[in-house]
């Protein structure tokens, strides 16, 4: 490991206070702690299961809570599959298990996969998407918001160090998983083409979603640090994902940001992917003003993001599906600094002045 990502690492780990306990211990700690913590110590810091104080209620629990070594042992999976897994899993071995962005200090990042990280990202979706959204959700219990990408994926959870409530999620899917298995979720909505094809290591954001108290900039704020560690952390060369807009209005909002994207923000003509379901025909025009860019899209356009193509129509959710797709190597340092708080963060291979 490079000294500037082992400055970083030890820069952003911290203790987990145990005024969150009970809450952080169900998803942060995982019958594969001990086989992790002997194969891969941080040097400096404290064993990871000293990170976590676990009431004793928390124990009973354990049993139960599958770790992600869970899945290279399921007698139907391909063997190459399981080898992408464990590869993955000795990756994730080397990293805290806990970050605090410097400049969110209230609030902390933890990122896991085992079913309770999983049931916790969950619950935060359904409260979002069906309950304030009125989508229609599938999960794999009352107020879950689940699909089968979700056992695949690592699960970023923003989360209060005072109350231990749940800020934010997002999920995460590694390309190398996604081609070993089922593919990346935005395959569901579009035709990826050579975007499915990109050289180097990608990562799928999906699922995002803010609680509402903390839609004040903050919550997506302390995502976005957390899930520029990972990339940093795991050197990822291009993260892809969907940024929805809203089509409530009939989608009046979204042809408009659509031509905006298409006049700035495009890739080019040979490297677009094809939407399986064109937005429906644009309402009547209108002089209202032009409008606001959700603040997700604005997050990845103010990264250099780029457009991947036309926007999938999402019916479950009623909303414009947006494919966005960015090269870290095109990173500056003024991204650098302003989302991770560390201006010498990333290697020179990445970062460009």
């Amino acid at each position: 490991m490079s000294r500037s990502g082992s400055r970083a690492r030890s820069m952003i780990c911290r203790a987990i206070p145990e005024s969150v306990g009970s809450w952080v211990a169900n998803f942060s700690r995982s019958s594969s702690l001990a086989s992790i913590e002997s194969r891969a110590p941080l040097s400096g810091l404290p064993p990871l299961r000293s990170l976590l104080h676990l009431p004793p209620a928390v124990a009973a629990t354990q049993a139960a809570v599958r770790s992600p070594s869970w899945h290279c042992h399921r007698p139907d999976m391909p063997s190459h599959y399981a080898a992408t897994v464990r590869r993955s899993i000795a990756r994730e071995a080397t990293m805290p298990a806990t970050c605090t962005p410097r400049q969110h200090s209230r609030l902390a990042v933890t990122i896991g996969r085992d079913l309770a990280a999983r049931d916790v990202a969950q619950r935060l979706r359904y409260r979002v998407f069906a309950g304030e959204l009125g989508a229609r959700v599938h999960g794999p219990a009352p107020q879950r918001e689940g699909d089968r990408f979700d056992e695949l994926c690592d699960h970023l959870l923003v989360w209060d160090r005072d109350t231990g409530e749940a800020a934010a999620c997002a999920r995460l899917l590694d390309g190398d998983i996604a081609r070993a298995s089922a593919g990346f979720y935005s395959a569901s909505e579009f035709e990826l083409g050579p975007l499915a094809r990109l050289p180097g290591r990608t990562l799928e954001l999906g699922r995002t979603c803010v609680h509402p108290a903390y839609r004040n900039g903050s919550g997506l704020a302390a995502l976005w640090s957390g899930l520029g560690h990972h990339i940093m952390a795991h050197r990822y060369d291009y993260l892809i994902g969907c940024a929805s807009v809203d089509m409530s209005d009939g989608g009046h909002d979204a042809h408009l940001i659509m031509q905006r994207l298409r006049e700035r923000h495009m890739t080019g003509p040979d490297e677009r992917a094809v939407p399986r379901l064109a937005l429906p025909a644009p309402p009547a025009p209108s002089a209202v003003a032009a409008p606001r860019l959700p603040p997700l899209l604005r997050g990845y356009l103010a990264l250099g993001a780029r457009i991947g193509g036309e926007p999938c129509f999402d019916p479950d959710f009623n909303v414009a599906d947006v494919l966005v797709v960015l090269a870290t190597a095109t990173l500056s340092r003024r991204h650098v600094r302003h989302f991770l708080g560390e201006p010498d963060a990333l290697s020179p291979r990445r970062a460009v002045a």
